[in-house]
């Protein structure tokens, strides 16, 4: 973890006090700044929802299918599903949605029927402990205890084994596979996910992955963070994938199509909505990440921070907004404070936005 205390060290505590958007306003802390902000309007607008820390579901778990042909069917709404990974929590309620409006359906023929009551079992005994904590009678586990530390695997071994023809090319990327390259010849990856929560504290998963082909071999963490969560905000620290965006096969800003990022990251679980009539505007998911890359580029530890909105004026109606920066680096005559960082995350124009040499990525 000496990436993470490098990363707090460098850029959490602050540097120095910096101008902020308006004139004789000072933002001292550039990440606490918002961090602060996003967590005092999450606590006092986010309903209590007790027993509700869990891990992600990895991207492309088989269970994101299921989700995904019920969602076709409009058998559960599909807002909050663009913002991807759903928590264990998040897909335990929309597979207690899905029992509810299975039963409901009519003029549809038995296979079909039959289909979905197989993928729909498939679900409940994937998630059947986070649908007791929802008070799901499920009739296939008891309630759990909340304070009990749990620990699980999520799949077992996996071995995937990929043959390339690359007399092109000395390596080319798989797509959306967490920047998995591929060799000459055959390619083989081997992996594990397991989770562990401590009481309704602390959450932590991890997927060590090794990989092999006929010039070199490699083992690493690709996957690994800690969770801590109070009430509705959920805090984030380590390295795992994000997806933001609605496409099934390309996200509009991020996916797994690059290695997974080192990262804190801190969101909402449950959608908050505006006091008085402002609730009639719908729910609202907000997240935020802030991320060093690697010092293997041509700008060394580049930054890279970024959050998304996303609001549920109606049912089925998923409105998004994203936003990411990079900026920053290991380079001469480079430098970057906390209101370069704040200007070219909020400013429209790219130009006046910083001083610091940036590359922004829009998305609604």
């Amino acid at each position: 973890m000496i990436w993470l205390f490098r990363l707090f060290i460098k850029n959490v505590i602050p540097v120095k006090y910096v101008a902020g958007i308006h004139k004789n306003k000072i933002i001292k802390y550039w990440i606490p700044a918002f961090a602060g902000m996003t967590l005092i309007l999450f606590v006092f607008l986010t309903p209590l929802y007790p027993n509700s820390l869990s891990v992600d579901v990895p991207l492309h778990h088989w269970t994101y299918d299921i989700i995904d042909r019920f969602a076709a069917r409009g058998l559960i709404d599909i807002s909050g599903m663009s913002s991807r990974p759903l928590t264990r929590m998040q897909m335990a309620k929309l597979s207690a949605d899905s029992i509810e409006s299975i039963n409901k359906i009519q003029d549809i023929d038995e296979f079909t029927v039959e289909s979905l009551e197989a993928d729909l079992d498939k679900l409940v005994e994937e998630y059947k402990e986070e649908m007791a904590l929802l008070g799901v009678e499920t009739m296939q586990v008891e309630i759990p205890d909340p304070k009990k530390t749990v620990f699980r695997v999520m799949y077992p071994l996996r071995l995937e084994r990929v043959g390339a023809d690359l007399s092109w090319n000395d390596s080319t990327p798989l797509y959306n596979r967490r920047g998995w390259r591929l060799k000459e010849g055959e390619n083989i990856r081997v992996s594990v996910r397991t989770w562990m929560k401590i009481e309704d504290i602390l959450a932590f998963s991890a997927e060590p992955v090794y990989y092999h082909n006929k010039y070199d071999s490699d083992a690493l963490f690709e996957e690994g963070y800690f969770k801590l969560q109070y009430k509705e905000v959920e805090f984030a620290f380590g390295r795992s994938s994000m997806w933001w965006g609605p496409g099934y096969r390309g996200s509009l800003i991020l996916s797994d199509n690059i290695v997974p990022l080192d990262s804190v990251k801190i969101k909402n679980t449950k959608p908050f909505y505006l006091p008085g009539k402002l609730k009639n505007i719908g729910g609202w998911d907000a997240a935020y990440f802030f991320s060093e890359l690697s010092s293997n580029r041509i700008i060394k530890n580049a930054k890279l921070t970024g959050y998304r909105i996303n609001l549920y004026p109606l049912s089925n109606l998923d409105l998004g907004y994203s936003k990411i920066v990079m900026l920053g680096g290991d380079r001469e005559g480079s430098s970057l404070d906390a209101g370069d960082v704040f200007r070219a995350l909020f400013y429209l124009n790219e130009n006046e936005a910083s001083q610091a040499d940036n590359n922004q990525i829009s998305a609604f």
